[in-house]
């Protein structure tokens, strides 16, 4: 049996929830100045080739790891703790639904090819002190079997160790017990809309987030489909405000899952031609923007500023309310 190395990180169930009568998505694409429009199986976008595949490993079935024995089973999780909060519109009972769904949403932060390019980018950076760290007590750690030089040391191990350690990073990120933990005592809300005007999308980087997810006025929105959005807040207070404004959120969610996407916007139709013509790849990216160089994302402002807010919580909202559909 083969191996899959079809890694999709935006997983086919999600993608599915967007999928017309003829079983596709409408796919947005910037490949030049020109935007690009098809209608694609879920099956057929939102991967990438051996993304999170660990080549220096012998074992074909270990190279896949990651996709089959970390990403898969939380996909699986995240599935069923999305029907049930469709179904019952709160959050699932079962702690391990609970928690699939939560290491699903940080794994939609983390998982896509322009994170995954950031964490090998950060780690190259530091690549020559921990190499010159490890050159200076190498002839105390040598263990048998070991090249006698440290630089026939490096040459037969350095690509295997840097794949261990983008993996092992990935995964901790995503498993964080703090973020995660945080996340599942925040309150969800699963928000319908009866009847959007043209309906939420989806992109490489669908995840919303505020500055942060200690503070009051913190938040994580992720649409689950042109008709409803997962919310999860730390005050009532917010929640409550997201959803008495359902026509104005409609417009403000787009506009952000499609001004933080790199390559690759979703939608149910090709109504959003001209909205996604505008933004895609073309928000400003600076951080009086709410742009996060360090993290290569956007963060977005709370419809709620409690009094003594700090102006870290109150990072300015890059959303452009001036560009109309």
């Amino acid at each position: 049996m083969s191996e899959p190395r079809k890694h999709h990180y935006l997983p086919v169930f999600y993608l599915k929830r967007w999928a017309g009568a003829d079983g596709k998505v409408c796919v947005y694409r910037r490949p030049n100045q020109t935007l690009d429009i098809k209608r694609l199986h879920p099956t057929g976008v939102g991967f990438e080739r051996d993304l999170y595949s660990i080549p220096s490993r012998p074992d074909p079935a270990s190279r896949q790891e990651m996709e089959t024995g970390f990403m898969t089973p939380i996909d699986t999780q995240a599935a069923n703790a999305l029907a049930f909060m469709e179904t019952h519109g709160r959050r699932p009972l079962d702690p391990r639904l609970q928690d699939g769904w939560s290491k699903f949403v940080l794994s939609l932060v983390y998982r896509n090819p322009r994170q995954i390019e950031f964490i090998r980018r950060k780690l190259r950076e530091h690549d020559a002190q921990t190499w010159g760290e490890l050159e200076r007590s190498y002839g105390a750690v040598r263990r048998n079997g070991d090249p006698t030089t440290f630089r026939e040391y490096r040459e037969t191990h350095a690509a295997a160790q840097w794949e261990e350690t983008e993996a092992q990073l990935l995964r901790s990120m995503i498993e964080s017990a703090w973020i995660g933990t945080h996340l599942t005592k925040m309150e969800w809300r699963f928000l319908q809309f009866d009847s959007p005007k043209f309906g939420l999308l989806t992109s490489d980087d669908a995840v919303m987030t505020s500055n942060g997810l200690g503070h009051r006025d913190s938040f994580i929105v992720l649409p689950v489909g042109p008709r409803a959005a997962f919310l999860a807040v730390n005050d009532l207070k917010v929640r409550d405000a997201f959803a008495a404004v359902p026509n104005k959120l409609e417009r403000a969610w787009n506009d952000a899952v499609v001004c933080q996407a790199e390559k690759l916007v979703i939608g149910a139709d090709s109504t959003h031609k001209t909205f996604v013509e505008r933004r895609l790849g073309r928000a400003t990216k600076r951080a009086e923007n709410g742009w996060s160089p360090d993290a290569s994302r956007f963060t977005w402002a709370s419809p709620v500023i409690f009094p003594g807010s700090s102006p870290r919580e109150r990072m300015p909202d890059s959303r452009r309310s001036d560009q109309a559909y």
